[in-house]
């Protein structure tokens, strides 16, 4: 694997954050790693082996994890989400197959099911890569990449990237931080119309997205829930609202999100909008993706992000305390930037989309 972008996974795998807060970007960092490849799909596993979570934004995800999960099969629609159906689709895929066993699916049984053909073969995809996540002794899920038809097969080196890719990633969903750290809501909110009864009327896709992300859990625990719930003293609050909207936050394997209720005025509909909360280290991660700098300046940018002082860096990478106002110099320098909270007003609290 490249060093530049191994640097930047590690790098990750050392933020203050939910475990799959930086699942995206992990995976965007690999797919850059491997050449001609279209897309990439995480899943990983409950304790008792069924999905518990996952990621692909080729594919989509709540259609991908359904229907992957299967193993075949596609009657899981996305514009179903409203209805029951949906929900019982949902229950009902997930939990029919062990993770297991889709990891070990041979190439061949694998393009003869109705994912194959219905959702991959449409965008060309003609190839695919497979390796299980893990970290340590334990098998934490597994890691998909695909390539176009017409590709090369994959190469020993490229495998191996896959290979050091997954272990990382592994780190990355062994996070178990739920600490409060400083952070910015992300610039889209979802929003979706409610019935008075806390049912789903329309949604738009960024609030699908944040409900799937909700409903995930953490590697070995319990198997992921696709039931739509609002919590109940939220939904309450809604049926008596009056004047200020009511939030609260809702905490996950992606991390915190905001939810706020608000009644309209000429209707029984209510209004929920979904912030979803990015940690101040993972913003910082972002905004300085492509700036040339060294691991260690990378790292004490979002250190700072974090709000970590010099003593703490010094402690927790077993440096001196001045070799870490070196790097954090040579930082401002790089970004042009007069000192640290210069550096967060335009790299964390800047209103730029990340």
């Amino acid at each position: 694997m490249e060093k530049a972008i191994r640097d930047r996974l590690e790098v990750l795998t050392g933020l203050a954050m939910a475990p799959a807060a930086a699942v995206p970007d992990a995976l965007d960092l690999l797919e850059d790693a491997i050449p001609q490849t279209m897309g990439s799909m995480l899943i990983w596993a409950s304790g008792t082996g069924e999905v518990a979570g996952g990621f692909s934004r080729l594919i989509g995800i709540e259609k991908g994890l359904a229907a992957y999960a299967e193993g075949f099969g596609n009657t899981a629609r996305e514009e179903s989400l409203s209805g029951a159906t949906f929900r019982q689709e949902m229950r009902r895929q997930t939990r029919s197959r062990r993770l297991t066993d889709i990891i070990q699916m041979s190439r061949e049984a694998f393009r003869r099911t109705d994912v194959y053909q219905q959702m991959l073969a449409p965008w060309g995809i003609d190839d695919m890569a497979r390796c299980v996540v893990s970290h340590g002794d334990a098998a934490l899920g597994g890691l998909v990449v695909f390539r176009p038809g017409g590709s090369p097969p994959y190469t020993n080196a490229e495998l191996k990237t896959l290979d050091v890719g997954a272990d990382l990633i592994g780190r990355l969903l062994q996070c178990r931080s739920r600490e409060a750290v400083p952070g910015v809501d992300e610039v889209a909110p979802g929003m979706a119309e409610l019935d008075t009864d806390g049912g789903l009327i329309r949604a738009t896709r960024a609030f699908r997205l944040h409900l799937a992300m909700q409903n995930q859990t953490e590697p070995g625990t319990t198997p992921a829930n696709f039931d739509f719930r609002i919590p109940p003293e939220l939904l309450q609050a809604a049926r008596t609202l009056k004047d200020p909207p009511r939030s609260m936050m809702v905490d996950s394997v992606w991390g915190s999100f905001r939810l706020t209720l608000d009644r309209f005025l000429d209707s029984g509909v209510i209004c929920l909008t979904s912030h979803r909360r990015i940690p101040a280290g993972l913003c910082m991660f972002r905004r300085i993706l492509d700036a040339d700098l060294s691991k260690r300046q990378r790292q004490a940018a979002c250190a700072l992000a974090e709000g970590a002082s010099f003593h703490d860096m010094a402690e927790r990478w077993a440096i001196s305390r001045n070799s870490v106002i070196t790097h954090v110099n040579n930082l401002y320098d790089k970004l042009g930037v007069t000192g640290k909270s210069d550096l967060m007003n335009r790299y964390v609290w800047s209103s730029d989309p990340m």
